[in-house]
């Protein structure tokens, strides 16, 4: 460990002293525990089969792939009618539990995060009630791990991470609480959030050549082909036995296989045919109609009558004499004082440009 320290430049090395520590408490966690690792594998092109398997086997992890071959099989049910919808209240595919649990504990018809949250619901669901689980939450956004950060300036980059570190949520906060299940955020401990507010951007965002590895001079000096880009550049570093460090950042929708889910709901559909596309033109100007709800594709109109399931609309007459729709029993605000503009619901702050409910950014 003294060896490897001594390698470190100086932000991993303020890093490695957390570091060390999360490794004892894994050490001591594995010796009075059976350490158990989940992975939800949706079809063949989900990029996490390969590194969990070989994690799970480095830490001799009792490991437990939930497949499915397809990743609609994850959120609907077999098809209850071969035949196209003639209205919205009628649909081909059913939603499954798991996708409802989903929806009812988030409170969100938002594909996106849907699809980066119904695989953490799966693996939730099948853990015993008081299961202890580690999530990686925070590194992305704290140590600058999404692409679209790379490009920017010393400047813009500190305050994007600075707004994130503010305002970032997570799903598996409570969906670990609907399960039972209790969470550990290793990288939302306030002495992490501290460290990542000192790091400059060289510090978190260097390039890497075509096969993957660092470059000799740091990746300072590298052209700007941003596909071999890095971000969490400092982590990296400070996790040296991590094989897979070096990895490109991909989603959990990428991982897991969900990504496909926006073509395999046009494709299921009938998207590419004109027949299919004027009459979903036709759902979108209905929902607006009636519900107020913009939708941008058949995805998003699968997972909002879910959301209906879930949270039954009921027409409420105004002081006006107009009718708006709510949606009983949702927790979250519609038609407040800042509501978003493509479905109603309250934004939770001034400087929030993205709703959590329906997707839409910019919200305003």
């Amino acid at each position: 460990a003294a060896w490897t320290l001594q390698l470190l430049p100086m932000p991993a090395l303020r890093f490695s002293a957390y570091h060390m520590f999360l490794l004892l408490i894994s050490k001591l966690f594995s010796l009075v525990c059976d350490s158990k690792a989940i992975t939800v594998l949706c079809g063949s092109n989900a990029t996490d089969a390969s590194y969990s398997r070989l994690i799970a086997e480095s830490h001799n992890y009792i490991h437990t792939n939930l497949k499915f071959q397809s990743a609609l099989d994850l959120v609907s049910l077999p098809e209850s009618e071969n035949a196209l919808p003639n209205s919205i209240q009628e649909y081909t595919l059913k939603p499954t539990p798991i996708l409802l649990h989903t929806i009812r504990t988030l409170s969100t018809f938002d594909p996106m995060d849907i699809r980066n949250s119904v695989i953490v619901a799966a693996a939730f669901e099948r853990l015993p009630p008081g299961a202890v689980v580690c999530t990686g939450d925070g590194a992305d956004e704290l140590f600058a791990g999404y692409s679209f950060l790379h490009r920017k300036t010393e400047i813009e980059l500190r305050e994007y991470l600075d707004k994130m570190a503010r305002m970032m949520t997570f799903s598996a906060v409570p969906l670990a609480k609907s399960f039972g299940v209790e969470i550990v955020q290793p990288y939302l401990d306030p002495a992490v959030v501290d460290f990542a507010a000192t790091c400059s951007k060289s510090d978190l965002v260097r390039a890497v050549g075509a096969d993957g590895l660092p470059l000799e001079d740091g990746g300072l000096n590298a052209a700007d082909d941003w596909r071999f880009w890095h971000g969490k550049w400092a982590l990296r570093l400070a996790f040296p036995e991590a094989f897979s460090r070096w990895r490109k950042k991909d989603p959990a929708e990428v991982g897991s296989g969900t990504t496909e889910l926006p073509k395999l709901f046009a494709d299921k559909f009938g998207m590419g045919t004109t027949e299919g596309l004027e009459y979903f033109n036709r759902i979108v100007e209905q929902t607006w109609n009636d519900y107020g709800i913009k939708l941008r594709d058949r995805e998003h109109w699968f997972y909002f009558r879910a959301f209906c399931m879930v949270f039954p609309p009921k027409k409420v007459a105004k002081e006006d004499g107009n009718f708006i729709t709510v949606f009983e029993n949702c927790p979250r605000v519609r038609y407040g004082s800042d509501g978003c503009k493509s479905c109603g619901f309250q934004l939770q702050n001034l400087q929030q440009d993205f709703c959590h409910v329906c997707g839409e950014w910019p919200a305003r």
